[in-house]
């Protein structure tokens, strides 16, 4: 009864305000009225899309969880026709690439890595979607394509992980100074977490080594 009176108030002080006016300030009332009425059943609209997308998604990772590709794309596919908007296509769209990964179908996870890339309205994912397709690019061979892609790669907190893989991507290519200068990088702005730093320091120790023993007589 008290949120009804309430609003009964409301009602009675909005009439009120319209009498004691000007004819002109209905307009701005009712056109008030109208803009919020719009907001909070748009807002009712993206919370419903968001809990189907959220919904969708979860399908996605059970498929997974199977081993059923194919139910999986179908999920991911609906995701990315109806909810294209929504950061669970990337999501889903980044699961399905890892378990393509494992599978070492590695064109397969480069698909879905690129829609990520390409389409992905949300910073973040995208950075992360740049760094797993480089990786993917590197299992290929694609070591040119890898390095223009991390170019892309805005960095911010994970400029130690870009610069790991880069300087794997040099080492691969025998370019050794550019390896341990990279992987020197990595080290230099690691934070807790984000690289694994004995891993890198092996790495970069390998590579003196590998200078040491070429310097030798």
């Amino acid at each position: 009864m008290e949120e009804y009176a309430s609003e009964q108030e409301q009602v009675d002080e909005l009439k009120k305000l319209v009498k004691e006016n000007a004819p002109w300030a209905l307009g701005g009332i009712v056109l008030g009225g109208l803009i919020y009425f719009g907001y909070t059943q748009y807002q009712g609209w993206l919370d419903q899309k968001a809990h189907t997308g959220a919904a969708k998604y979860e399908l996605v990772i059970a498929a997974l969880a199977k081993q059923d590709r194919g139910e999986a794309q179908k999920q991911l596919t609906q995701l990315q026709t109806d909810y294209a908007r929504s950061p669970f296509a990337d999501q889903a769209a980044l699961a399905l690439a890892r378990f393509e990964v494992d599978k070492n179908d590695f064109d397969a996870a480069k698909q879905h890595l690129a829609s990520v890339v390409d389409n992905s309205k949300d910073p973040a994912l995208q950075e992360v979607a740049i760094l797993r397709l480089a990786r993917v690019e590197r299992a290929l061979g694609q070591r040119a394509q890898a390095l223009a892609l991390l170019d892309k790669a805005k960095g911010g907190r994970d400029d130690a992980v870009i610069w790991e893989v880069k300087g794997d991507l040099y080492a691969d290519a025998g370019d050794i100074k550019a390896a341990q200068e990279a992987y020197g990088k990595a080290l230099s702005g690691a934070k807790d977490g984000m690289v694994n730093k004995e891993l890198i320091e092996l790495k970069l120790n390998a590579l003196n080594g590998h200078v040491s023993a070429e310097k030798k007589p």
